[in-house]
C-alpha cells in the first residue's frame, strides 16, 4: 500500500486500525506502525526520485526532522504511560483533521 495517499494523517489512521484489529498495546502497535510506514514509502520514494518529482530543498528539512523525531519520540513514548500517549495521539490526530479542514 502506499499510506502517502492519505498524507499527515495515515500514521494516526495505521495506529488506529493497528489497535483495533492486531496489537492492542499501544507501545507495540506504534512500532508496528512505524515499520509499516517505512516499508510502504520505500519504493515510493526511489520512483519519485527516478522520475525527478522530488523538491530536494524541502527534502532535507523534512528528511532532518524525520531522523531527530525517530531518535527523539520512542524515548519519550516509552516514558509515558499509555493512556496519556492514547489522548496525545487522539488530540494530534483532531488538530490535523481541523487543520486540514480550515486549509480546504
Amino acid at each position: 500500500t502506499y499510506n502517502g495517499y492519505f498524507g499527515a494523517g495515515s500514521g494516526i489512521l495505521l495506529i488506529t486500525l493497528l489497535l483495533l484489529t492486531t496489537e492492542p498495546v499501544l507501545h507495540r502497535a506504534n512500532s508496528l506502525k512505524n515499520v509499516i510506514l517505512v516499508a510502504s514509502d520505500v519504493l515510493p520514494a526511489m520512483l519519485f526520485a527516478v522520475w525527478g518529482t522530488v523538491v530536494w530543498a524541502a527534502m532535507w528539512p523534512l528528511a532532518i526532522g524525520a531522523v531527530l523525531g525517530g531518535l527523539i519520540g520512542p524515548a519519550v513514548a516509552r516514558r509515558l504511560p499509555p493512556a496519556v500517549l492514547r489522548v496525545l495521539i487522539a488530540l494530534c490526530g483532531f488538530a490535523l483533521a481541523g487543520y486540514l479542514l480550515v486549509r480546504g
